[in-house]
């Protein structure tokens, strides 16, 4: 698992990791592939499929990925 820091327009820490399931065999095949997770002090987002290029990308770019990636709250297990 790889762990990357940005902070956002607003000033705001984000911390990003990915998560890679280690069993593959999970009922929701969307999950199979992994996911990002971004994290803030008061906002957790989840993306998928992770991008492959996410390890090394710009900060910038991290941050334009956070923007599209759904809500944890609103993302159904």
């Amino acid at each position: 698992m790889a762990l990357r820091t940005f902070t956002d327009l607003a000033d705001v820490e984000w911390q990003v990791w990915d998560v890679r399931p280690l069993y593959r065999g999970m009922a929701n095949t969307d999950l199979e592939g992994g996911w990002l997770v971004f994290q803030s002090p008061t906002e957790k987002r989840r993306l998928r499929p992770i991008p492959p290029d996410w390890e090394s990308c710009p900060p910038e770019r991290l941050y334009l990925l956070s923007r599209v990636a759904p809500s944890a709250d609103s993302i159904a297990a």
